[in-house]
Parts: structure tokens; sequence; C-alpha cells
């Protein structure tokens, strides 16, 4: 019994040291709770020191990385927390998105900056559309929300025509909601049906050019005279605008020809062109005619070798030639692009898209702040597509004045 007795004291001993050093610990805690908070009570009212916030959001009109934010606000004697994380189209991952107080506010040092941090936009997968026809894909792309892109076609031997041969952003793979799927489209067989462009009003040289891109050939050119238009110029083409016709087809010229020096002799073989109901046609010496259906002198448009021919009638039939807007010929634009901030260095790739189709212009590694200025040869409407570490970035609209 005494037994039982003394180990019921040396219990009741335990349990009241237990509870002694229970009492102590939250004492403590609450002392070093009451201290900080009187420190920080103390620190507000008595610290007159104020300094200007920084702009946490937005740096030389690119998104601020948190890494950069911390030390914006150490250098202004600042504190920062992240209040919340969310997703944002606009916005790149580890970048800011708002923040409190707004930027140039008046603060008291050690003021504590409330930021919200952006997860990039909202990827889902890509829906996978290549090999399937053109006319089922926007249904297919709406349905997943995204949007239809810009359209690129070449020749396959391959792949039916109206047929995506590939795609940008890759199907299956993550991308933004919402973002736009650019398609390249199959035209068939090179020996297709070629639509030949309006060419009226452009230079030959560039005409030349745009005619190897689309697998046409340049036939034979002849030359006229016309005041206040300049030389080089195309006045009229065989087949017209809009003509459908075979692969490596030869498209015939008249070209604007003002000054006096000796034609080339290449281009003074015959062409037959017809504009408007007028037909201009060869003779054996060489020069073109106009027949109008009319009993006047033929008016010529070529001088003959070692002669010139004699002027026509003021009543003579002319073609009738207007300037329009055809495909446009090669184009050279200077883009610039600023790598955004952060802490390492990042592979920068740019894919061209025009009327040739989308091919890669550039990929090379650059540190942040590096600016990155390229020479960008296309044909027609151009866009760069800029990717980071191989994630859509953004795209750039060439030769659009901003």
């Amino acid at each position: 019994m005494r037994f039982t007795q003394s180990r019921a004291v040396k219990g009741n001993i335990l349990i009241a040291l237990l509870k002694f050093l229970i009492f102590i610990i939250f004492f403590v805690i609450l002392f070093q709770f009451a201290k900080m908070y009187s420190i920080k009570m103390m620190n507000s009212f008595f610290n007159k020191e104020e300094t200007k916030v920084p702009n946490l959001v937005s740096q030389d009109g690119m998104p601020v990385r948190i890494e950069d934010a911390f030390e914006l606000c150490k250098q202004c004697k600042l504190q920062l927390d992240i209040k919340d994380k969310k997703h944002d189209n606009n916005i790149p991952e580890g970048c800011i998105i708002t923040q409190d107080p707004p930027p140039d506010t008046i603060v008291k040092a050690n003021r504590v900056m409330e930021v919200i941090l952006s997860l990039g936009a909202k990827t889902i997968d890509c829906p996978d559309v290549t090999g399937k026809d053109l006319r089922d894909v926007a249904f297919t792309i709406q349905k997943e929300g995204f949007l239809i892109g810009k359209k690129s076609y070449i020749f396959s031997e391959s792949v039916a025509v109206d047929t995506v041969i590939s795609q940008t952003p890759e199907g299956n793979k993550p991308a933004p909601k919402g973002a736009q799927i650019d398609l390249l489209v199959s035209q068939g067989k090179a020996n297709s049906t070629v639509k030949v462009p309006n060419f009226i009003g452009r230079r030959i040289e560039a005409v030349k050019i745009v005619l190897s891109k689309i697998n046409l050939d340049p036939g034979k050119i002849g030359y006229e005279k016309k005041e206040g238009t300049a030389s080089g110029t195309v006045l009229a083409q065989d087949p017209a605008a809009g003509s459908g016709v075979a692969d490596k087809t030869p498209v015939n010229f008249i070209v604007c020809e003002n000054s006096d020096a000796a034609k080339p002799e290449e281009n003074r073989d015959a062409v037959i062109i017809k504009t408007d109901g007028v037909k201009m046609e060869s003779s054996e010496s060489n020069v073109i005619k106009i027949d109008a259906g009319s009993k006047e002198a033929p008016l010529p448009l070529i001088e003959t070798k070692g002669e010139k021919t004699a002027e026509a009638p003021a009543t003579a039939a002319k073609p009738q030639i207007e300037d329009s807007n055809g495909d446009a010929a090669k184009k050279v634009e200077i883009i610039k692009f600023i790598v955004p901030p952060g802490q390492k260095s990042r592979e920068v790739k740019m894919v061209l898209l025009d009327d040739m189709g989308p091919r890669e212009i550039y990929k090379n590694p650059h540190y942040p702040g590096e600016e990155v200025d390229l020479s960008v040869n296309g044909y027609g409407a151009m866009k760069v597509l800029v990717y980071l570490d191989n994630v859509f970035f953004k795209d750039i609209e060439v030769g659009v004045k901003r």
C-alpha cells in the first residue's frame, strides 16, 4: 500500500512539472510575439524615413520577374510579399501582375509590398489537326477553345489538296487557351493549276522573283514607251491575272522602256498579249502591233534592229493599262526584339510566316535584356513568331508601324 501511494505522489509531481513547463513555453512565445509587435509598432511610430514605391509590374516596357522585384524592393528599403498567384494570358510566368501600393506612391521605409504573381497562360493540349481536311479543321479548333491563325499553302507530292500538312503550335502539346493555330496546307501536286497573280504596275525584276517562287516561268518580254511610268514597270501580261495555268507555264509581259538604251537581244522576241479586247501581236520584224478592229495604221511598240518604226497616228488604238495591286514582291524588313528580364540565358527562336509558308529564320541563345536585330526577307504580309526555350512568347507584325 505504501508503494502504491509513493507511485501516486511521483505521478502528481510529474504532471505538475509538465504543466509548469507548458506554462513557461507559452509565456516565452507570448513574450516574443509581444516584443516583435512592440518593435514593429515603435518603428512605425518613430520611423520618419520615406521612400518611393518602384514599378514592380513593368520596367522599360517589359514585365518584371519576381527575382528582380525583390531586388527593387531591397534597393528602396521595402519588403515584398506574394499575396496570390494567378494564370494570365498576357503576363509571362514568374512575372508580377499587380502590386499594392501602386508605383510612385510615397510610403515609409520597410513597408510591405503585396504583389500577385503570374503563373503564365493557362495551357491545354493543342488539338492535332494534321492530316485532316481544311473544311473540318475550323470546327475542331474552335471547339477546343483555340482560334485559326494564318493559313499558308505549298505543293506536296504526297499530301492531298486542302489537307493540313503541319501546324504551329504542335498538336497534343500544351498551348495557351485561345491561342491562334497557324496551318500549312497542301495545294496538291506541283503540276496542279496555279493562279496567276496580277503583275501590272510591278517592277519586272521583282516579278521574276515571284514567278520562281510560285513555279511559273518568265516568258517573252516586249517593250513600250509610256510617259509618266518608270522604266521596267509591267504594263501588260499574258496569261491574265487570275487565270489558272499549269506548273512551269511561261508568263509574257509588256514592260515600260523610256530610256534610249538598247534593249537586250533576248527580250526582242515576239509576244502576244490580250488586254480588254485589244490584241497585241508581233510581226515578222519584231514590231509589236495593235489590232483593235480598225483600219488605222498599226501602233509600233518596239523598234526593229537598225531602224525606228514610224510613229502611229493619234487615232490609233492603245491598250488600256490600269494599275492594280498584285502579289507583293520580295521585301526586306528589320525587326527588333529585346529578351525579357531574368537570371539566365534563354534560347530565342523565330519562325517567319509569309506567302511562301512558315520557316525558321533564327535560333540562338541570349541573355536577358539583349536586343536581337534581325533582317527579315519575305513575300507579302509577314509575321514573325517568337519562341523562348521552345515556348511561344509573342508575334511581331513585320513592316507594321507601331
